[in-house]
């Protein structure tokens, strides 16, 4: 009966030995992650002139609407005088891809010409962006020239009392500005018969859409 008791005894304490073992086991799972960041970028696309030269002078502020034909695909419509000695030009200077400018210059300009620009405004980027407008004060040269001989209207994109939306792949929104000469152009003040130079700037910021 002795033998048969130690025997037991020696069984228990070899269960517990293995149970030790089992415990030390363990494993590992990985998680990997990956995140893309996209594209941000904006630039002027297309630009047309309500008087390229080839027809009278624009008389009046008129309007773009859009036709859906030409490049942009809009057109302008107004009263225009009996004479074509003025013109308006905008032209798109690509600076890098994503600072461009452009340049709008009247030529002959006089008291009662209206100059307009219609330009595309692209979204080059893959997320939707909002567009603000500044625009510079107006710089005269030349004898008698003041700031005030012109007066400068935005639409569109170009409005600079709100922010524009342009939605991401290569979405675009097209901005308009209108630039009268003297007191029957929109201005307060006619220019001088001498002659001068009008010279502003327009900031046209993008900031992505929260």
């Amino acid at each position: 009966m002795k033998k048969i008791g130690l025997i037991a005894i020696v069984v228990v304490l070899a269960l517990g030995i293995i149970g030790v073992g089992y415990a030390a086991w363990s494993q590992s799972i990985t998680v990997s992650g990956t995140a893309n960041v996209g594209s941000f970028g904006v630039k002027f696309e297309n630009a047309a002139s309500n008087d390229a030269g080839t027809a009278n002078d624009p008389s009046s502020a008129g309007a773009w609407t859009f036709s859906g034909t030409g490049v942009p695909p809009y057109t302008w419509s107004g009263t225009n005088l009996s004479q074509n000695v003025a013109s308006t030009t905008g032209v798109i200077t690509s600076v890098t891809k994503t600072n461009d400018t452009l340049t709008i210059t009247l030529t002959n300009a006089y008291p009662g010409y209206y100059g307009s620009i219609a330009a595309d405004v692209l979204n080059t980027g893959s997320v939707p962006v909002k567009m603000t407008v500044v625009q510079s004060a107006v710089t005269p040269s030349g004898t008698g020239a003041s700031a005030t001989d012109v007066k400068i209207n935005y639409s569109g994109v170009f409005n600079d009392t709100s922010a524009t939306q342009i939605n991401a792949s290569s979405g675009l929104q097209t901005g308009f500005i209108t630039i009268g000469i003297g007191t029957e152009g929109g201005a307060t003040t006619e220019p001088q018969m001498t002659g001068g130079t009008y010279t502003f700037t327009v900031t046209l910021t993008a900031t992505q859409v929260n």
